[in-house]
């Protein structure tokens, strides 16, 4: 089904959105998000005339039912899990840390260059899970290394220095 305008402010004649949601949260939403608050409730009325959703708007046993026989369980990809914590064993005391590592390296050979001029970390979020890119800037040309999907943006670092 496709809402209208029309359709939601049939939905609303007589009734004013302080009525159904509490005045404070309402000060802090914007006109564009007021609108899309009468559509959602518009839509949250009318899932549970067709009796897909229940009185506390979760989805009725019959709902589920037929979503479970038309969308199978699919296994959820394998993520690369990098542990948090770093074995202290070397002179420096960063055995896994790769990014004080490579920091190090490149302060050592070159150090007269700021560190931001020389590295790099650019990490975003997608549907594997975080990956980040480290591009080194050297002299000669630079060089990038991406990360394997990560749980989250740290380890993805960490797996992008190495």
């Amino acid at each position: 089904k496709i809402f209208k305008d029309d359709d939601v402010s049939q939905q609303w004649r007589g009734v004013k959105l302080d009525d159904v949601e509490p005045r404070d949260r309402l000060q802090h939403l914007s006109r564009l998000d007021r609108g899309k608050l009468r559509a959602f409730y518009t839509v949250a009325v009318w899932l549970r005339e067709q009796k897909c959703l229940t009185e506390q708007n979760l989805p009725s046993p019959l709902q589920l039912r037929l979503t479970k026989s038309v969308c199978p369980l699919t296994a959820r990809p394998a993520a690369l899990r990098i542990n948090g914590k770093f074995e202290r064993t070397t002179q420096g005391g960063m055995a896994g840390d790769f990014k004080t590592k490579l920091q190090q390296l490149l302060q050592q050979r070159f150090p007269r260059r700021a560190m931001n001029e020389l590295l790099n970390y650019k990490a975003k979020m997608e549907d594997a899970g975080w990956v980040a890119r480290v591009v080194v800037h050297l002299p000669d040309g630079d060089l990038c290394q991406s990360s394997d999907p990560c749980l989250n943006k740290k380890e993805a670092e960490q797996a992008a220095a190495r």
